[in-house]
C-alpha cells in the first residue's frame, strides 16, 4: 500500500468539537452568514506547488495564519470499512497515482478520495466544500517539516445531525452488524502542528518502508514508519 497506510490516531472530544465549529462555519458560510476568513482567519487553495520536482504538480496554500492545533482540512472521499477494503486493490493497481489518494487509520478503515469532485450535496443545495482539501496535501520534499499532522475522527452519537451532511465522506457500504458502531461516519482531519502563515501545506504521507516509492518522497522518519507499519 501506499499513502493508502498512513496510520493516524485520535478520538479526542475537543478535536470532534473544533471538527464542528467549522461545519457550523461552513453552513454560515453556505447561508450567507459568513464569510470564508471571518472565523477561521485563514482560506485555503490550491496552486502550483513549491516542490522543485517536475512531477510536482499543484499543492494546497494556506493563506492567513493558524496557531497549532487548528483544524486546517478534512480529508474527503468514501470511506471503506475493513471488510470492503479489498474493493480498493483493483482500483489503486489500475492508476498508481489513484493509490495517493488513500489514507488508511488505526482502525484499518481506508478513505479514498479518487473520486471526490470537491461539491457535496446538501438540502440546500450542492456546493463547493471550502474545507475539505485533504486530498490535496503534498508530501514535503527532502529536509521540509510537515506543517500539518492527521487525526482519526468519529462524527458520534452526539454529532448535530444538521452537521452531518457537511461531512465530505460517504460509506462505501453502509457498516453491517460486525463493523456497526455508534459513530455516524468515521473520516480524517488534519491539524496545524505548528503556527502556520501563508505557506503550502505538507503531510508526511509515511509510505511503506518495504516497497517502492516515487523519486520525489523521502521518508521524514523512517524509523518512525517502520514502527508504524509493524504495529
Amino acid at each position: 500500500m501506499n499513502r493508502c497506510g498512513h496510520k493516524v490516531t485520535c478520538r479526542s472530544t475537543a478535536l470532534l468539537m473544533k471538527v464542528i465549529e467549522m461545519l457550523q462555519h461552513v453552513r454560515e458560510m453556505q447561508s450567507g452568514q459568513a464569510d470564508e476568513g471571518t472565523m477561521w482567519k485563514f482560506s485555503l487553495h490550491v496552486r502550483k506547488s513549491t516542490i522543485n520536482h517536475p512531477d510536482a504538480g499543484e499543492g494546497l496554500f494556506l493563506d492567513g495564519q493558524a496557531v497549532p492545533g487548528t483544524v486546517i482540512t478534512l480529508f474527503p472521499g468514501s470511506v471503506y470499512l475493513p471488510p470492503d477494503v479489498s474493493h480498493l486493490g483493483d482500483l489503486s493497481h489500475s492508476d498508481p497515482h489513484i493509490s495517493l489518494l488513500m489514507m488508511s487509520r488505526l482502525d484499518r478503515c481506508v478513505i479514498s478520495a479518487s473520486s471526490y469532485d470537491g461539491m457535496i450535496s446538501t438540502p440546500h443545495g450542492s456546493f463547493h466544500h471550502p474545507f475539505a482539501y485533504g486530498h490535496r496535501v503534498n508530501h514535503p520534499p527532502a529536509g521540509v517539516v510537515p506543517n500539518l499532522v492527521p487525526f482519526s475522527y468519529e462524527a458520534a452519537a452526539r454529532f448535530p445531525d444538521h452537521l452531518l451532511d457537511l461531512v465530505p465522506n460517504k460509506y462505501f457500504r453502509p457498516p453491517g452488524f460486525l463493523y456497526s458502531t455508534p459513530s455516524k461516519m468515521r473520516s480524517l482531519v488534519f491539524v496545524a502542528a505548528r503556527h502556520v502563515t501563508n505557506e503550502e501545506l505538507f503531510i508526511d504521507y509515511r509510505l511503506h518502508p518495504d516497497v517502492s516509492h516515487p523519486d520525489w518522497y523521502t521518508p521524514v522518519n523512517e524509523e518512525e514508519n517502520r514502527r508504524l507499519w509493524t504495529d
